[in-house]
């Protein structure tokens, strides 16, 4: 499901990925911990955030934290998983 465009040397500051959300994230979880070698679990630059929908509140959040910089790679992944908008 993933764009085949979608590789760990062409990465971009955001995307829009559309689909059922929980096969969504299991593609997008099996490409950070594959092709990106970050593990997702406890790993300080890797968000994951599962809601319903998207507002004011999780807007706020989100800046909250990507407040900082990467603390163990050059890099920090954001995942929202949103069920509506």
């Amino acid at each position: 499901m993933l764009d085949e465009r979608l590789t760990a040397q062409s990465l971009h500051h955001a995307y829009i990925l559309t689909g059922q959300p929980e096969k969504v994230e299991s593609e997008l979880v099996r490409f950070i911990e594959g092709d990106l070698g970050r593990s997702i679990q406890g790993h300080p630059d890797v968000w994951i955030h599962r809601t319903e929908s998207l507002g004011i509140d999780e807007g706020r959040l989100v800046r909250e934290r990507q407040q900082g910089r990467p603390l163990v790679h050059s890099r920090r992944y954001f995942v929202l998983v949103v069920g509506g908008v």
